[in-house]
């Protein structure tokens, strides 16, 4: 027997099977924002891979991006580490420079590319106890600022029960991934004019899971050390990530400071065209 299909009620909905959201982003809290997908698609995949760039291996930023070809980049997933803060004061210029290369990052991105900026809102200076500070707002606002279309946030958690305990002290143990799409909303899976289809990896029920607010790790796989629980937890989410917002065809670009062997193989596993980038 078929399902039944979904769609946006006035007052929330028990649950999305072939959803349509179309009421939703007609809404007047959308009112301003054109969801068009009337932009030509560019898209310059094929030049960044005559680049031949060896995705087993790390580079860095600095040296390859000005090589990278405009709208060629499918996915970006770009970590923010801001590191030790001398002082409140040192703040701006670190986060000026994300803006700046959320800017660059634009350029690369083809007409309905996805960018993941994964941040954390705790922050120490000079040794002295850890204190919030609303990062994923500042970055919120770059990215608007860059003409991005928001899709939303998920809370990656990296402990069990972190935040569901009000007693508890702050914590370090989650951060906030921000994913927003470039031009439009929508990607081409499917053009029979171009000839191409694109593939999913993702099954339906993974899909499901993942479109949750909230991403917890999978607990079995934790009971290790806990430099090894906190490895695999930021693997399976960047993993899952990867699948949610690309095809398997497609290019996608990693920006983070701490990238390792096994990080490298598991992420060429998923896309045989994901590369890894230190910033």
């Amino acid at each position: 027997m078929a399902r039944k299909r979904t769609r946006t009620k006035d007052f929330g909905v028990s649950k999305r099977e072939s959803h349509d959201s179309s009421a939703f982003y007609a809404s007047r809290l959308y009112e301003t924002i054109n969801f068009s997908s009337k932009h030509d698609i560019v898209e310059n995949s094929k030049e960044f891979l005559r680049l031949n760039i060896n995705p087993m291996q790390k580079h860095s930023y600095s040296n390859l991006i000005d090589k990278i070809p405009p709208s060629s980049i499918h996915l970006v997933i770009l970590e923010v580490n801001l590191g030790m803060i001398e002082s409140t004061e040192s703040l701006n210029p670190k986060l000026e420079k994300y803006s700046e290369r959320i800017h660059e990052l634009n350029k690369k991105l083809i007409t309905g590319g996805r960018i993941v900026i994964i941040v954390c809102n705790i922050i120490k200076i000079d040794e002295k106890s850890p204190f919030y500070v609303p990062l994923h707002a500042r970055i919120t606002k770059f990215l608007l600022k860059q003409h991005f279309f928001l899709r939303g946030n998920i809370v990656l958690v990296e402990e069990q029960g972190i935040i569901e305990q009000s007693t508890d002290p702050i914590s370090n143990e989650y951060k906030i991934a921000i994913i927003a799409s470039k031009e439009r909303m929508k990607r081409e899976k499917k053009n029979k004019n171009k000839n191409f289809e694109k593939t999913d990896t993702i099954s339906r029920d993974e899909f499901l899971s993942a479109t949750k607010s909230i991403w917890y790790p999978n607990r079995p796989k934790f009971e290790t050390l806990e430099n090894e629980k906190s490895i695999s937890c930021e693997l399976e989410y960047y993993k899952q990530l990867i699948q949610l917002y690309s095809f398997q065809e497609d290019v996608v670009l990693i920006l983070k400071n701490d990238i390792w062997d096994n990080f490298l193989r598991s992420c060429h596993k998923i896309r045989k065209n994901c590369f890894c980038f230190n910033q």
